[in-house]
């Protein structure tokens, strides 16, 4: 005798790659094979997730209250119910958490096709409320038959919610995703990404619904309306939109230090002449500007950057044999690389990039022995005995070495197969030889000054190369062990200073360790200044590190 078995099976291990399953089970009779009319199996499946994926239980509930679950959420924030034989609207809850059980969540969703993608997320409980005419969204699932969803007040739920949140949906590339239907996968891009900048809230009180949404990193409330009026609230305007203000006025306030010949203010530098003090600075702090321009193509902004542009030929001409720190400027730095290469990029004009090519390569003829390893070397030797407790080399020189790699991964990205990758991962074996090799010239201890804005250098290199990352992953643990409570990575220990948090940052993001450079970022964020600013612990403001606050939101808002 043979049984008719319906094949179901759900794993934490299975990652679903798409989200619309439909899978065909056959039934045997006295045959041995699938029916030609055997029925089909109907799934409805998503992704549960809220900044990050919600680790919980899932439940589903039909029009006619027969309810799935609780099923185990997986890793990804995945789950599935087959829905065979129960009629839609489906209507569904996650109860779990995100990072730890006390940032604990209760969302709901609801869709009314018999099969295919719900995913569960903190819009999706908005859009519950406002389909069902402004009712609690666990009241919704709790009653579904007094309290139906039809798809005309689901797909106007939707509109509304994307019309007021279009500019906050753009600037994360999540303008044509429907956070209900489109596949959705938790890994810091689009939809995911907005979930890390907003908080969306759902509360009812005295018999209305209202959606809160605040800014994930100062709290400041975005937009707060009743469900009810969800169709007539006027858009959010891009000076609310996360991140992205930020950035905007840390520029506007650079524009403000920038000095006529193209330089920008130091508390020791007052003339753009002068190349023997902070030359190294100058493409550093334009990178804030850039950032900016390529978030709005503001002409002030672009004009600031040729500004910048004229001065580094000026400097670059006029400092062929000047030394600083001991070794010789010779042309071209590796910020000034990542300058001209990302000029090129926003503004379509190869020239920038074309002149970052000729120039890094006669720098390499001309004063290292036509070697990138040439030119990490002679870095390296600049630190010697200075800023380590021990009379080596500076940790710090990792982090300098890391700035010609940006700029020869930069370099490469617009002209492949030129070799520039192959000099990226040169510098980058001096780095790791400076460290870890048999004449290791740098003392890795923590008690240096500089010690965590020296290895934020070289995580990134390992990070942006591939090599090392056994060693990257050790100096990563570091890293995320000095970070304070406040989200801050110190210069020495108990202090928190913008510079070594904005390299923590971008280090971070480059190892895809990506909530403790959230936090970093809310560190950031609060400590600018409503000028646009940033204070250091002397109590300075210096351009340089203002634009290295701004890379790092920059970085990780993109």
């Amino acid at each position: 005798m043979k049984t008719c078995k319906k094949l179901y099976h759900l794993s934490r291990a299975v990652v679903i790659i798409s989200m619309f399953v439909v899978v065909l089970v056959g039934c045997s009779g006295s045959g041995g094979g699938a029916g030609a009319g055997a029925p089909s199996s109907s799934f409805v499946s998503g992704v549960a997730a809220a900044g990050a994926p919600i680790i919980g239980n899932a439940y589903l509930k039909d029009s006619a209250n027969h309810v799935i679950g609780p099923v185990p959420i997986g890793a990804d924030g995945s789950f599935l119910f087959d829905v065979t034989g129960l009629t839609p609207p489906f209507y569904l809850r996650v109860d779990g958490y995100v990072g730890s059980p006390s940032n604990s969540y209760s969302l709901f969703s609801v869709t009314t096709s018999s099969s295919g993608i719900a995913n569960i997320n903190p819009l999706t409980n908005a859009i519950v409320a406002a389909a069902a005419g402004g009712i609690d969204p666990a009241s919704v699932y709790g009653d579904p038959v007094a309290h139906p969803v039809t798809q005309a007040n689901l797909d106007k739920a939707i509109t509304d919610l994307q019309t007021i949140l279009e500019a906050i949906l753009t600037a994360n590339n999540a303008q044509n995703l429907n956070p209900i239907s489109s596949p959705f996968v938790a890994n810091n891009t689009q939809l995911d990404k907005v979930f890390d900048q907003i908080t969306v809230v759902v509360t009812t009180s005295g018999g209305t619904t209202t959606v809160t949404i605040t800014n994930s990193f100062t709290g400041a409330v975005i937009v707060q309306v009743a469900t009810e009026s969800l169709g007539t609230t006027p858009p959010v305007t891009d000076t609310t939109i996360p991140l992205v203000n930020n950035i905007i006025i840390g520029a506007n306030n650079l524009l403000l230090n920038q000095q006529a010949g193209g330089g920008y203010y130091w508390p020791s530098v007052t003339t753009d002449t002068d190349l023997t003090q902070h030359p190294n600075t100058i493409t550093v702090t334009a990178q804030g500007v850039e950032n900016a321009y390529i978030l709005n193509q503001s002409n002030t902004y672009l004009t600031s950057l040729l500004k910048t542009y004229n001065l580094l030929l000026s400097n670059s001409e006029a400092s062929v044999n000047t030394k600083v720190n001991g070794y010789t400027i010779a042309n071209i730095r590796g910020a000034d690389i990542y300058f001209l290469v990302n000029l090129s990029n926003t503004t379509g004009d190869q020239t920038y990039a074309n002149l970052a090519k000729t120039w890094y390569k006669t720098t390499l003829t001309n004063f290292y022995g036509g070697t990138a390893t040439g030119l990490a070397t002679a870095i390296l030797n600049s630190y010697a005995n200075t800023g380590s407790t021990s009379g080596t080399t500076s940790i710090l020189s990792a982090w300098d070495l890391n700035m010609p790699v940006r700029g020869l991964l930069a370099l490469n990205s617009f002209f492949p197969n030129q070799g520039f990758d192959s000099d990226a991962e040169a510098i980058t074996e001096v780095i790791f030889n400076s460290l870890y090799g048999p004449s290791a010239v740098v003392d890795p201890s923590t008690s240096q000054a500089d010690y965590y804005l020296g290895i934020t250098g070289a995580i990134e290199a390992f990070s942006a190369t591939g090599l090392h990352l056994d060693k990257r992953d050790a100096l990563l643990s570091v890293l995320l062990a000095s970070q304070l409570s406040n989200g801050s990575f110190p210069t020495v220990q108990d202090q928190n200073p913008v510079q070594t948090t904005a390299y923590a940052v971008m280090a971070l993001i480059k190892a895809n360790a990506v909530p403790a450079a959230k936090s970093g970022v809310v560190f950031l964020v609060k400590r600018q200044l409503p000028s646009g600013m940033w204070i250091e612990d002397d109590g300075n403001e210096y351009a340089e590190i203002d634009s290295e606050a701004i890379q790092a939101i920059y970085n990780f808002q993109k």
